[in-house]
């Protein structure tokens, strides 16, 4: 599990200020305000994406 922090968060609706993502394995964890040991990514926007695309034709 580990965490990153970014200036500002979109969830498809809202864009948040100042969100840290933790993420386990391939899954977002969790969202939080603060997390002491994230990864501090500056002024980068998250745009998570919410379902995966891979697929074998």
């Amino acid at each position: 599990m580990f965490a990153i922090r970014a200036r500002r968060l979109f969830d498809g609706v809202d864009l948040h200020e100042n969100r840290t993502v933790v993420v386990d394995g391939w899954r977002i964890h969790d969202v939080d305000g603060d997390v002491p040991d994230a990864l501090d990514l500056g002024d980068a926007t998250f745009l998570p994406g919410l379902i995966v695309c891979h697929v074998h034709l």
